[in-house]
């Protein structure tokens, strides 16, 4: 009976996942890339930030899960990493690196500052969203898509 009881409580343990990194926990969000490498980067950014985060697997998938009180700063370290725009920030995609550097020259020629991003072979010019309207003044390309992104009932 004694053993019975140790099984049970043994196996209501493992099921419910206490004590076990196997899972995501209450309070935690996750996250996942396909590039291990991408992965790795995020993980050696909040290590070196000191931002708390565990990992598991699921279904063969290696995921980071962090504290979701840590969410936004999650989000601005994986931009970082995958070359999206920084928090507040917008902006366009180039080809090369040559047409996004005299883009951010156009932008600085207005007193508009701006980083470069590469992104998944593209070359990504951020702004501040407040800077939107002085960007589309100078840029008739960032004017079209933006009104077209305003028909879609997305603003940018």
């Amino acid at each position: 009976m004694k053993n019975n009881i140790g099984i049970a409580l043994l196996l209501l343990f493992a099921l419910s996942g206490c004590g076990s990194d196997h899972s995501l926990k209450l309070g935690y969000e996750g996250t996942s890339y396909d590039d291990p490498k991408i992965n790795e980067a995020v993980k050696n950014k909040l290590k070196r930030r000191s931002i708390e985060y565990y990992t598991y697997v699921d279904d063969g998938r290696e995921i980071i899960a962090y504290r979701t009180e840590d969410k936004d700063k999650v989000k601005s370290i994986m931009n970082e990493v995958t070359g999206g725009p920084p928090n507040g920030h917008t902006g366009l995609c180039f080809e090369t690196q040559t047409i996004a550097i005299k883009q951010q020259q156009l932008l600085k020629k207005n007193q508009i500052s701006s980083i470069i991003r590469e992104s998944y072979a593209m070359y990504c010019v951020y702004w501040a969203k407040e800077d939107s309207d002085k960007v589309a003044e100078i840029d008739q390309r960032f004017k079209e898509i933006r009104a077209h992104q305003k028909e879609m009932g997305n603003e940018i």
